[in-house]
């Protein structure tokens, strides 16, 4: 394809160039596809998962980080049409 547009260049044909602009957006796409569903082909890949995300120490930023995780990968699935159950566990505050 490279070779082509180099041809379509040098002739100066802008319409031919366009349409094969168009084509090789199209090819990436198809091949983007490809590769999402071969990293997916396997035997368990249709299965569920469990995503745990812990804020562990560093405060207040570690808390702002796993929020941001949290809704990356939440609109990661969104985009995916994957279904979503969140369960949210706090921990508890020792007591002394």
């Amino acid at each position: 394809m490279e070779i082509l547009l180099q041809l379509i260049e040098e002739q100066g044909d802008e319409k031919e160039a366009q349409e094969l602009l168009a084509r090789v957006d199209k090819s990436e796409e198809t091949i983007r596809q490809m590769e999402f569903k071969r990293m997916l082909g396997g035997e368990h890949d249709s299965g569920n998962a469990i995503v745990s995300i812990n804020a562990g120490a560093g405060g207040t930023e570690a808390q702002d980080w796993v929020e941001m995780l949290l809704r990356m990968y939440l609109r990661w699935t969104e985009k995916r049409g994957l279904r979503v159950r969140s369960l949210i566990f706090w921990p508890e505050k020792k007591r002394v």
